[in-house]
């Protein structure tokens, strides 16, 4: 993870001070390389369980399956008529990432998406007791 291009102003100390660019770049070396992909949707209220049956028995399951995924999870964010859902999901790299085919075929369900989008996971804390 730490080749990307992002590190190259950790090393140079161009942050609130060397300082703390090396306390960051260490915390992060620390970590175990892991990458997130997030994609978002819209749909109206009155389909959501339909949607989140769909999840539930096609899209989950293949997450689930994938070789290198460490998690899948949904956000629902629910206002007046319509529903804002993300997939966020977890993997231990992006190669895992790209050999996946994602079953996820929402097109009959959306008023509107995006195209999904992937980030390093630069820090990532279970909470005590987790």
């Amino acid at each position: 993870c730490l080749q990307s291009p992002c590190w190259g102003w950790l090393s140079q100390g161009i942050c609130e001070g060397v300082e703390a660019a090396v306390a960051l770049k260490a915390a992060v070396a620390s970590i175990k390389c892991m990458i997130a992909r997030i994609w978002r949707g819209i749909l109206r209220v009155n389909i959501s369980e339909d949607y989140l049956r769909h999840l539930g028995e096609s899209v989950i399951p293949a997450y689930r399956a994938a070789e290198g995924n460490q998690s899948i999870h949904i956000l629902l964010d629910a206002q007046g008529e319509f529903v804002t859902i993300l997939l966020l999901s977890f993997w231990e790299s992006r190669a895992a990432l790209e050999a996946f085919r994602d079953p996820h075929k929402p097109d009959e369900f959306l008023l509107a998406s995006e195209a999904a989008t992937v980030y390093e996971v630069a820090a990532a804390e279970k909470a005590a007791g987790a």
